[in-house]
């Protein structure tokens, strides 16, 4: 019986270690597909090499920054974590380091809204109207492609198909 629960214990511990590796890599790939489509788009405006210094600049510099904001946002969630995990946790200690992530986070998002808006400053207004036109398409073409997807993840029959199958096999 020691045997089997320690058996299910570390089948249990190699699957809850396998979610935590597939996060990262789902994650990295949706940078990579935004990554792309920022240069696609970018492409499409005819920038001035002036503008493409500036906007590399302004990205540089925001990425630089997320860096930053994004490691203090991992140690203050650690820091939480060992707040909490004590014996006796001190409330105000947890109030504020809960107030502090919330800080990080709206100043995350604040860079980030800064540097489209510094971004938006470098193009002409004929190249803000073709960039929201280019959006628009992009955001077209995702939402037909996220469409077959999910009609793929149901598989060859469709859900309900593969349902009935199940359920006319089990009453065998």
């Amino acid at each position: 019986m020691k045997r089997l629960t320690i058996i299910i214990f570390g089948v249990c511990l190699i699957f809850c270690a396998s979610l935590s590796n597939a996060q990262p890599r789902h994650r990295q790939a949706q940078q990579g597909e935004m990554k792309q489509r920022g240069a696609r788009l970018m492409e499409g405006l005819d920038l001035s090499n002036e503008q493409k210094e500036q906007i590399h600049q302004l990205r540089m510099d925001n990425k630089k920054k997320s860096i930053e904001t994004n490691a203090k946002l991992k140690i203050a969630r650690i820091e939480l974590h060992e707040l909490v995990a004590g014996d006796e946790p001190d409330q105000k200690k947890v109030d504020a380091k809960i107030s502090m992530l919330g800080k990080l986070q709206v100043e995350r998002m604040a860079q980030q809204i800064n540097t489209t808006l510094a971004i938006k400053k470098v193009l002409t207004p004929e190249q803000r109207e073709k960039a929201k036109e280019l959006r628009h398409f992009q955001g077209e073409k995702r939402k037909r492609g996220d469409a077959r997807m999910k009609k793929n993840r149901q598989g060859r029959f469709g859900k309900r198909q593969g349902m009935r199958e199940f359920r006319e096999g089990a009453e065998l």
